[in-house]
């Protein structure tokens, strides 16, 4: 089932973020033909760059393996004025363990990996181009044949209207986030800088942890370049980054517009990525919003959503409109 769920959740998730693009071309007197054209062309120019970018750029650092092999050598050797004999046995030992024909080959395989997550990605565009077209053209389908609105699809649009409010708040974070972690990297002379601002912008949707993940090729680069005091510098800049954005603006941004509470958000993550695998981790946080709004519907289970929320006054709001109903 993973395989199915999985495509059809991203394609959601994707079209989530480009809805509120559709709708500014339509309010700017686009017709709906128009505004979808537009819409998928802008998603499909953006993310092909974007993969274009991150494919360059990998193969790029796959060919500078040998010489960062050197670096390593020469920061080994300046590592050995300050550590004991023994300690730098152990070290030689790690690193000869280490057979660099073996990261070629693990790096090469992580490009394969990439090619077929290419194909699956444009399953998922093609996806997400249907799910644009049903939001553009179902609720005139409902006007067309005198049709009322049924209940049901009313709390499927109150659902979707947080996951494009969530999208839409993650993605400018996430932007901040990737570039504030490019320029810092680029200030310090750290490489393919840009690379790892793409990494930190997409794996920041997995909240608390993605950035953390994100680090670490970043850390081992600064200590290849520059040795400790790069590794120094990159964890204090991203760490910088990670305070304006995770630790202090993204828990209040979601308190008051997810109105979810931090723990929820923080467990989500680990739910999710038992349940569907690693990838799930980057929509857990809307599978999750889903499931709250869902209980929000029926009094036998609006304490389980109350207790997952924010506490936040648009959460008392939309529950008193939901009651009014």
């Amino acid at each position: 089932m993973t395989p199915i769920i999985l495509p059809l959740l991203f394609s959601i998730l994707i079209a989530s973020i480009f809805t509120p693009l559709m709708f500014w071309f339509v309010k700017k007197g686009c017709g709906n033909a128009s505004a979808l054209m537009l819409t998928t062309t802008s998603m499909i120019m953006l993310l092909s760059g974007l993969i274009a970018t991150v494919g360059y750029s990998f193969s790029r650092l796959i060919g500078s393996i040998p010489e960062y092999t050197k670096h390593i050598e020469m920061q080994i050797a300046q590592l050995s004025e300050y550590l004991s004999p023994t300690q730098m046995e152990m070290l030689d030992t790690y690193f000869s363990a280490i057979d660099m024909n073996q990261v070629v080959n693990f790096a090469a395989g992580i490009g394969a990996s990439i090619t077929e997550g290419i194909i699956i990605g444009c399953l998922i565009v093609v996806l997400a181009i249907f799910v644009l077209h049903e939001i553009l053209t179902l609720p005139s389908r409902y006007k067309g044949e005198g049709c009322p609105i049924p209940q049901a699809a009313s709390r499927f649009s109150i659902l979707f209207a947080q996951l494009i409010d969530y999208m839409v708040v993650r993605t400018k974070i996430n932007l901040f986030t990737g570039f504030g972690t490019m320029i810092g990297l680029y200030i310090i002379g750290i490489d393919f800088a840009y690379l790892w601002g793409i990494c930190a912008f997409i794996l920041a949707y997995i909240p608390y942890v993605g950035f953390t993940i994100s680090l670490i090729p970043a850390i081992i680069l600064g200590f290849m370049q520059f040795g400790i005091a790069g590794v120094i510098l990159v964890i204090i800049i991203l760490n910088v980054v990670n305070l304006l954005t995770d630790v202090l603006l993204f828990p209040y941004i979601a308190s008051e517009d997810l109105n979810l509470s931090p723990f929820i958000v923080f467990t989500s993550v680990f739910f999710w990525g038992f349940i569907f695998g690693p990838f799930s981790s980057l929509i857990a946080v809307p599978i999750t919003m889903g499931i709250k709004i869902f209980l929000e519907q029926y009094d036998e289970t609006k304490w389980i959503a109350v207790s997952m929320s924010g506490n936040s006054k648009k959460e008392k709001q939309r529950i008193g409109e939901i009651e009014k109903r």
